[in-house]
């Protein structure tokens, strides 16, 4: 659609459109002579009319008109009167509209064209949600392999998303295959050529193979940590010991010395 010079452009929108800067972007590229009008709504509305203010520009808002309206169904009559007028003061009409394509905004997008004036559809090429009117991210060859070497290097997954320049919740939708198996398939190239390591007649074989046993099979080249005895372990030691020489030819040879004292008695008698 090409907008010529003191073209009156009817600009409206979905109120769920969140892309702030595509309205304004859209309105910075038509001539500065043009009259903006739009329909006085949150939204693209207002963003509308704030842009081609801060050119300069002439601007109408034809908002509704609800004095004296008594119900439900009057309001609504009145924003679709209100559709009408917008029409009936535009030369063309740009439309933001929804991503299903529902709500007013298609009411004033049915009345343009039954009047017979050029209608210009603005998709949300965004995705309604994207407040910084950032375009959808698309998986690269480079972003997909920062994404596995972080995830094997075990980086968080916050970290990862920063790295490539997305959230958290864009990182899990587009990089779920990276996030969850990169770390399994590299341990497992590891210890696939570990074994073919071991099982080659090599000098690189034993040393190989002494890894491949204690990841493997758990072998250990340390002794097993013996644990010191505790208090109540040398106690029940002691009173075994008691009992045990108590009501034989041992006699107090069998029980603990408690002291110095007692020691040198025992070995003096």
């Amino acid at each position: 659609m090409v907008i010529g010079d003191g073209c009156r452009v009817g600009i409206v929108g979905s109120r769920r459109r969140l892309d702030r800067r595509s309205v304004a972007g859209f309105v910075n590229g038509v001539p500065s002579s043009c009259l903006v009008v739009s329909g006085g709504c949150r939204g693209v509305d207002a963003w509308a009319v704030e842009a081609a203010r801060a050119r300069g520009m002439q601007t109408r808002e034809l908002r509704p008109q609800l004095a004296g309206a008594r119900n439900y169904g009057e309001i609504s009559q009145r924003y679709y009167d209100r559709n009408q007028r917008i029409v009936e003061a535009s030369d063309v009409l740009v439309a933001f509209v929804a991503p299903d394509r529902t709500g007013a905004t298609e009411d004033t997008i049915r009345r343009a064209r039954q009047k017979g004036i050029p209608v210009q559809i603005m998709a949300d090429i965004t995705m309604t949600g994207n407040k910084g009117g950032r375009p959808p991210h698309t998986p690269t060859a480079d972003s997909r392999k920062i994404v596995k070497a972080m995830a094997i290097a075990r980086i968080d997954q916050d970290t990862i998303a920063a790295a490539i320049g997305v959230v958290r919740d864009t990182l899990k939708k587009h990089y779920e295959p990276e996030l969850t198996t990169s770390r399994a398939v590299a341990n497992a190239k590891v210890v696939a050529n570990l074994y073919r390591q071991a099982t080659r007649d090599s000098p690189q074989a034993i040393p190989a193979a002494i890894a491949w046993v204690k990841m493997q099979m758990g072998w250990s080249d340390r002794p097993p940590a013996v644990e010191a005895p505790g208090k109540k372990q040398v106690q029940a030691a002691e009173a075994a010991a008691i009992a045990a020489g108590g009501d034989d030819e041992w006699g107090d040879d069998l029980t603990p010395p408690t002291s110095a004292r007692q020691r040198t008695s025992a070995f003096s008698n």
